[in-house]
């Protein structure tokens, strides 16, 4: 205000003056009342701007000038304006001045309410755009949603919190922003403020992207145009790490808590029971733990044997083994156990560790879990596991808490262990003491001390047996002096090497002063040396007998086991009820053979029962060998008699078996033996089966032979006979000299000629010359030809070396496995082509016949000739076995057939260039 005043000052002022300018610089008496004027407009100029006081100072500033202007101009006082001039000039100043202040006065107040107008719009604006930036960059999340939860409002960290695709919630509700069930707690409790009218806090917990976020909320009503809300406001605090923190601070003081009673536990407790029993309370009172349980190192499993809190029934069926090829034993106790360190599974049901336990954890609610070895000394002795209802509940700060609790456990072990073995050794040396003091006198081993001089200080009554001295005499007396004989010997250097280095010395001698064998025991004390001396003369007599009777019967032990080991046959010695006293080699070997262990072999089970047990096909012959043992033990029976058959892996055997009671000088018994048989069974069955097959082939050769007579018959008939009967019809009209004899004759030349081919052709089909003249592969390569020319066939030979010559028998054998192999081909197989190969190497000879035709199921032909239905497989077998070789079909349905020939330690007769040569020469 005094600023305005002032200012309102200065302007009177310089209207005064200025007016005073103008009044001087013009001509008085041209304009005086004009320059009055001025006066007056400066007055009412002063008062309009600074009010109806500075409108009368500008007037009387103005009267004052005018008077002293007046009286300056005017050469005398009568020239000068009159008071009743200046009077009226006072009075229409002021009036004008009162005018000019009142209107100035109320064009002030409009001005003045305008501008506070403006002002007032501009800082309400820029309180809005303050108030706006502070709620967009708020942390707390603040929104404004309708009666229908759609939000009309909502500041950027909302909506960074909120909408997941980056945008903005307005327009949006609830439901197309949290979860479902999110979504129905916030409609109930917005529904809450709208009817009640009355604000509302509360601590909600919403899942969000990233997780589940817990937010201090207020809610309150807002209304818009009537008294009824029309909406509801939001105003809520991320308090998520706030939380986390008061929890981590309440878990850490929990570990501590957990710690401290650990402590006092640990040296409170005088058992191992109780110390086990008070860390599993601490740990699920006191470290919030679901459930915690202590396990023992026993044998190759970990052995619950205290536990506390509630486990829901999962330690029912929990076995952990501590065998590292077992499953069992990769969960957190286990690996803790196997291999002495902490073991933590932040996520339980997500791990692969506990895998084998994720269905009983799920059900019982275990989200992780930890595992702390416990020790004595550097050995686990047991397990101290935890367990959590939260996953990622064991931080590094609770890791290392609980690694702060094992090594206190571990020292209290490590004591208990310590007192037990303090009180077993007090016990012993009270226990040691009363034995010394109740036997020294009673006992039956020579007992005396010696002092640190080798005095005798102390004889029992049996030292003066053995001395053969009474103790009066030698009580006080020097050792070596009343046994000279002894010094030097085994006797006084081990007393003296035990005086002297403080260790106790044991042996036994001969003493040959006394004659007689003795165990010594000699121990250091602190006033000498106590000795006791065991008369062993007897003993070792007795040993030294033993010891001759025991390697005379060990070598004949060995002698008899040699002969058993040597025996080819299975041998087994039973006592009189049954069970195995011993066993030869083989019988072990035909014990690992059927996967029985090869250090026991049976020995000790009961062979009758074993032979009782038997099921199967073979139970009865089971059943009868126990029921003839068991008369053959009793004496009913001399011996035992019976075949058997046996399965052994992979192949089908026979036994004999025989069994004789053992003599009675060398104790009750029997002896077993298994006589393998197979062998001869074999050949019996081989013979049998090759009778069978020789007599099927016999009756097919036969049939064979009068088919092919048949064959020879009626071509000699039809072909060969017919044309010697035109022969002879041309022949005889020649002879009676008929017109035509020329043309008779050369016919008859083109007939015979014709003949000898088809004679030709027919000793070909049974036998070909040029297979005795060029050999084998000559013989095949023109029959494969004539074969595929009348067949269609494509085939071919193929032979390494390409040129050889080996026994004429082997030649002729795969020449005639050769034709009937394609006879097969063309009858059966309706394939389109063949091969024949023929392979020597290292005196071994090797033919195979193979097509691409329709295959069939050998097993199945081979037995339809063992029937007599088909002899074709059987013969070609039959012929190669006869001439020492070994056959083989390989077919299948679709597949072809292949047929293998082998003949081993054939020797080469020539190859090479003597073929040749001789395939020209018989050319």
């Amino acid at each position: 205000m005094t600023r305005d005043f002032f200012r309102s000052s200065a302007v009177t002022v310089a209207l005064v003056l200025g007016a005073g300018l103008a009044y001087v610089s013009l001509e008085w008496a041209a304009a005086a009342g004009a320059l009055r004027c001025l006066f007056v407009l400066a007055a009412a100029g002063a008062s309009w701007h600074g009010g109806l006081w500075h409108g009368v100072l500008a007037t009387a500033l103005s009267t004052l000038l005018i008077f002293v202007l007046s009286v300056s101009r005017s050469s005398t006082p009568g020239q000068a304006s009159s008071l009743v001039e200046l009077g009226l000039f006072w009075v229409l100043a002021v009036t004008v001045s009162v005018l000019s202040g009142r209107a100035g006065s109320a064009g002030r107040q409009a001005a003045a309410l305008h501008l506070k107008a403006r002002s007032q719009r501009e800082a309400s604006r820029r309180g809005d755009e303050i108030l706006r930036q502070l709620i967009d960059h708020s942390r707390a999340i603040v929104s404004v949603k309708n009666r229908n939860g759609i939000y009309l409002i909502a500041n950027r960290f909302c909506d960074s919190v909120m909408a997941r695709d980056g945008g903005t919630i307005v327009g949006r509700g609830d439901a197309d922003l949290l979860s479902p069930l999110d979504a129905d707690r916030a409609r109930e409790r917005d529904r809450n403020v709208l009817e009640t009218g009355v604000p509302a806090e509360s601590e909600e917990v919403v899942l969000l992207g990233d997780g589940p976020h817990i937010f201090s909320t207020i809610r309150f009503p807002i209304r818009v145009e009537s008294a009824e809300a029309d909406a509801v406001g939001l105003l809520a605090y991320d308090i998520t790490e706030r939380r986390r923190a008061e929890q981590d601070l309440k878990r850490r003081s929990d570990l501590y808590a957990m710690l401290s009673r650990t402590n006092r536990a640990v040296s409170r407790c005088r058992s191992r029971a109780d110390l086990y029993h008070e860390l599993c309370t601490i740990a699920v009172e006191t470290g919030r733990f679901q459930f915690a349980w202590i396990g023992e190192c026993v044998g190759d499993r970990l052995i619950m044997v205290e536990s506390a809190g509630d486990d829901g029934g999962y330690m029912a069926d929990l076995v952990v083994s501590l065998n590292e090829d077992d499953p069992r034993s990769h969960g957190p106790s286990g690996t803790a156990a196997r291999t002495g360190r902490e073991f933590v599974v932040n996520d339980f049901l997500a791990s692969a560790a506990t895998s084998l336990w994720h269905e009983n954890a799920r059900r019982v609610g275990f989200a992780s879990s930890a595992a702390l070895p416990l020790k004595e000394g550097d050995r686990v002795v047991g397990v101290l596991t935890v367990y959590a209802s939260q996953p990622h509940f064991f931080t590094e700060e609770l890791v290392e808490t609980l690694r702060e609790i094992t090594p206190s456990v571990s020292f209290a072990l490590d004591g208990f262990v310590a007192e037990a073995e303090r009180k077993r050794a007090e016990e012993a040396i009270r226990e040691s003491e009363r034995r010394i003091s109740a036997i020294l006198e009673s006992t039956t081993d020579c007992f005396f001390s010696l002092d640190h001089e080798w005095h005798f200080t102390y004889l029992n009554p049996r030292a003066e047996q053995v001395l053969r001295r009474p103790r009066e005499e030698l009580l006080d007396q020097v050792c070596w002096n009343e046994f000279p004989e002894a010094v030097g010997t085994i006797f006084y250097r081990e007393y003296h090497r035990a005086v002297e280095e403080g260790v106790p010395v044991a042996f036994e001698a001969y003493y040959a002063a006394l004659d007689g064998w003795y165990d010594v025991r000699a121990y250091p004390t602190a006033e000498g040396l106590a000795v006791y001396v065991s008369d062993i003369t007897e003993r070792k007599t007795a040993e030294e007998a033993i010891r001759k009777a025991e390697a005379e019967r060990q070598r004949q032990a060995e002698i008899q086991r040699a002969i058993l080991n040597a025996l080819p046959a299975h041998v087994a010695l039973i006592d009189r009820e049954g069970s195995i006293l011993e066993v030869n080699e083989s019988w072990r070997r035909f014990a690992e053979s059927n996967s029985a262990p090869s250090d026991t072999a049976f020995v000790g089970q009961n062979y009758l029962r074993v032979c009782e047990s038997a099921s199967g096909e073979y139970g009865s012959d089971g059943q009868e060998v126990a029921m003839g043992l068991r008369r053959l033990l009793a004496g009913v029976l001399p011996q035992l008699v019976k075949e058997y058959p046996c399965h052994s892996p992979g192949e089908q055997r026979w036994f004999r078996l025989m069994a004789s009671p053992l003599l009675e000088d060398r104790g009750a018994g029997a002896v077993i033996m298994h006589i393998d048989v197979t062998d001869r069974k074999l050949a019996e069955e081989a013979l049998a089966r090759s009778a069978t097959r020789l007599e099927a082939l016999s009756r097919q050769l036969l049939r064979a032979q009068e088919a092919e007579r048949r064959r020879i018959a009626r071509e000699l008939h039809d072909q060969i006979g017919q044309a010697l009967t035109a022969l002879k019809i041309n022949i005889q009209e020649a002879r009676i000299g008929v017109a035509d004899a020329p043309l008779r004759l050369e016919e008859s030349l083109g007939i015979v000629d014709q003949t000898l081919q088809q004679v030709r052709g027919m000793a070909l089909d049974l036998r070909p010359s040029m297979l005795d003249d060029l050999g084998l592969i000559a013989a095949l390569e023109w029959y494969v030809s004539r074969h595929a020319q009348r067949t269609g066939l494509n085939g071919r030979v193929i032979a390494d070396p390409p040129e050889f010559h080996i026994d004429p028998e082997i030649e002729t054998t795969c020449y005639r496995i050769v034709q009937e192999g394609l006879t097969n081909i063309a009858r059966h197989a309706n394939a389109s082509r063949f091969s024949v190969e023929l392979t020597y190497h290292s005196d071994n000879l090797c033919l195979v016949i193979r097509d691409d035709g329709a295959g069939f199921d050998p097993e199945a032909t081979l037995r339809s000739a063992s029937r007599g239905m088909s002899m074709g497989l059987a013969g070609m077998r039959e012929r190669v076995e006869l001439a020492g070789g070994r056959i083989a079909f390989v077919s299948r349905p679709g597949e072809g057939t292949e047929i293998q020939v082998e003949f081993t330690g054939v020797p080469l007769l020539s190859s090479g260039a003597v073929c040749q040569a001789r395939r020209r020469i018989s050319q």
